[in-house]
């Protein structure tokens, strides 16, 4: 009999399974309805709905009991299986690092990787050996590739957006410095020497805007941009031997720009907040709440302090 082609699949639930596990199992209708908690009568409605769906042979009476047939044995291995998907469903299993095998990309600029990014992943690595971590490039305005999975994670300056679906925490902040090299740059103690001085400006694609000069244009000020490059990895080769400044993080001071004279930017510009987003789909996830964790601990503690004093 083709029982399947017949079967209303929205008639069977779990209940309806684990009775007929229990069933097999006790081989009786009485012992059965003490397991579950039922009245025989109760138990008796479940047996004649299994009936109803499998067919009516999946149990014969033997005696005082029943007895499974063939056809109820191969019933019960498949349900106890669809049994065992549904209570991992609703009783997730603790997560086993070592069993992983996910793919987690994570935007990011070059700053945050220099920083603690680089530690972190090997971090990730070393507790779950078998994952695989993709670093790509980040945007200033990541959410649309959060929302499309383009990415699970975009570390950057945090910019205030307030999406619902998006999540964000703060990691560290930071403030501006200008570096420059000591034998060919002068050092630009005022606002007038800093706006006369040539720049090398990092920014990251043509639309990107940049802080200082944003906080320059309030005071109806421009700065003399010699070159644009598109990442803080390219500066130290780029000023170095030069008379050209760069305004960069502090952080940057004891790793990056270690080899460089620095002094405060003459003129007011606000801390920058870099932190981590996420969109709302993963933030509940126990794999990437343990990725975001082990960024979060590396930011904060794994990073250079480059908040020395400035000679």
């Amino acid at each position: 009999m083709d029982y399947m082609s017949k079967i209303d699949h929205l008639a069977v639930d779990a209940a309806l399974l684990k009775t007929l596990v229990i069933l097999h199992e006790e081989q009786s209708v009485s012992l059965a309805a003490d397991r579950l908690g039922l009245t025989q009568s109760a138990l008796s409605h479940r047996l004649a709905r299994l009936k109803t769906l499998f067919g009516a042979n999946i149990f014969v009476r033997s005696g005082r009991k029943i007895a499974s047939t063939p056809e109820a044995e191969g019933l019960v291995a498949e349900a106890r299986n669809v049994l065992t998907q549904i209570e991992r469903m609703v009783n997730p299993q603790p997560l086993m690092l070592e069993e992983l095998t996910d793919q987690f990309v994570i935007a990011a600029t070059d700053y945050e990787r220099h920083l603690f990014l680089i530690n972190a992943c090997k971090a990730l690595l070393t507790e779950a050996p078998r994952v695989k971590v993709g670093l790509v490039w980040e945007k200033y305005d990541n959410r649309q590739g959060l929302r499309d999975g383009m990415f699970d994670i975009a570390c950057g300056p945090l910019l205030g957006h307030t999406d619902p679906d998006i999540h964000s925490e703060v990691l560290l902040e930071d403030r501006f410095l200008c570096f420059f090299d000591e034998e060919h740059a002068k050092r630009p103690e005022t606002v007038d020497t800093y706006r006369h001085a040539r720049h090398a400006r990092v920014i990251f694609s043509r639309d990107d805007s940049s802080f200082v000069d944003n906080a320059l244009s309030v005071n109806g000020f421009r700065r003399d941009i010699a070159i644009d490059i598109p990442s803080l990895s390219e500066v130290p080769q780029v000023i170095r031997g030069t008379p050209l400044i760069v305004t960069a993080p502090s952080r940057l001071a004891n790793s990056l720009m270690n080899d460089f004279a620095r002094c405060p930017v003459p003129f007011a510009l606000p801390e920058l907040s870099f932190g981590m987003e996420w969109h709302e789909r993963t933030n509940s996830s126990p794999r990437h709440l343990w990725v975001r964790s082990t960024i979060r601990e590396f930011a904060r503690t794994g990073s250079l302090d480059g908040h020395r004093s400035e000679g």
